[in-house]
């Protein structure tokens, strides 16, 4: 503030004179001060930042600044924790850039520690970001993820991708193992049926080990020997055991034995019949015939069963099935009684069926010097 009057040697003070230069004092006393020539101190007293006095910044703690916003302490700068050394750096930013909030200080490596009050959140765009830590015990991960952070060029991660369905009740499940033990990926979820889905893109393959899966299945089998039941002439016996569909669509797993009646027309369950609707007269096998027997599924519920065609290629399915593979075949003799066999399982997987009784289709001593042609029970 500059003085009202310079005064030189022998001049009388004037009452005018002290009059002015003591109002000059009171009406710009805010000048005193500034701009500053030493350290202000405040002694904890707030500094007002606005017109109502409600905006301040003040310093009643030792080693703490509180900042208050319309009458309240919402900001602070604690620095109460004994010998502080490491601290914020607010990093402002060029257009087009982001600006940063920084870990300083004289520690080499330094953590950043984000703390929600009580049950509190820590939030991205209303998205929290801690819930696999703060709400579960199993961990949750949406979105992609590559710890060396390669990129597809879009923006994106190329590691693992996780998409999310509004009304999913089902998921996976991965476990580690103790020493001797496999780790595990197990559907989970509410059904009670849980199917789990591969999916490879484009023409794509599903290999184990290198090798292609779907080649491998194609023509997978396993158990599923026939053998005739307590009823010899009419039902036939199939152990449990699994089989890739005809056209490759899915595993068929028949997961108990079963006993089907080729006197009796198809019906689901074990010790149900067995015929599909070719038959003329339903529930009745014709003589001398052989019938194809098929795994079959029900692929909107996965219910597994058995059942007897004459078609080697096309059986009539029941309603709402639509997956089969042939696993063999009987064959009646004149009285529409199934020919006695048994079968093995070989190393293939498929069954082998051998006659007990082998049927004598022709008996001649002497069938003469002409050719005759004579009718052998053989597979068509």
């Amino acid at each position: 503030m500059s003085r009202s009057k310079t005064w030189t040697a022998g001049e009388v003070l004037s009452a005018s004179d002290l009059n002015s230069e003591f109002n000059n004092v009171v009406n710009n006393g805010e000048d005193l001060g500034w701009p500053a020539t030493k350290s202000k101190d405040l002694d904890g007293k707030s500094l007002l930042l606005d017109s109502d006095a409600d905006s301040h910044l003040t310093a009643d703690t030792d080693d703490r600044l509180d900042l208050a916003l319309a009458g309240t302490d919402l900001f602070h700068w604690d620095g109460t924790v004994a010998t502080p050394v490491n601290g914020f750096d607010f990093i402002a930013a060029a257009a087009g850039s982001e600006p940063s909030i920084t870990a300083t200080g004289s520690d080499t490596d330094i953590s950043i520690n984000l703390v929600p009050k009580g049950t509190g959140r820590v939030t991205e765009g209303g998205t929290n970001l801690l819930r696999n830590i703060v709400e579960d015990t199993t961990p949750q991960l949406g979105g992609q993820l590559d710890v060396n952070g390669q990129s597809l060029g879009n923006g994106t991660l190329e590691l693992l991708s996780f998409s999310e369905t509004g009304s999913a009740i089902n998921e996976f499940t991965i476990a580690n193992a103790a020493a001797g033990n496999a780790p595990q990926l197990q559907a989970t979820g509410g059904d009670t049926d849980i199917d789990i889905n591969l999916v490879p893109k484009g023409v794509g393959q599903l290999r184990v080990d290198g090798i292609d899966l779907a080649l491998l299945l194609r023509g997978q089998i396993g158990g599923l020997v026939l053998s005739p039941d307590t009823d010899t002439a009419k039902d036939t016996n199939i152990t449990a055991g699994i089989a890739a569909a005809a056209d490759q669509s899915a595993m068929l797993s028949l997961t108990t034995e079963i006993t089907k009646r080729l006197d009796a027309s198809w019906a689901v369950g074990n010790d149900q019949g067995g015929l599909d609707g070719t038959e003329s007269s339903a529930g009745t096998p014709d003589a001398s015939t052989w019938y194809y027997v098929w795994l079959i599924r029900r692929s909107g519920t996965g219910v597994v069963d058995v059942l007897y065609s004459e078609s080697a290629t096309s059986p009539t399915m029941p309603t709402n099935y639509d997956q089969r593979r042939r696993i063999g075949a009987v064959r009646t003799d004149g009285s529409a009684n199934i020919l006695q066999y048994s079968s093995v399982e070989t190393d293939g997987g498929s069954t082998l069926t051998l006659w007990d009784d082998p049927p004598l289709d022709t008996d001649v001593t002497d069938q003469g010097v002409s050719a005759l042609t004579r009718t052998l029970s053989t597979p068509s």
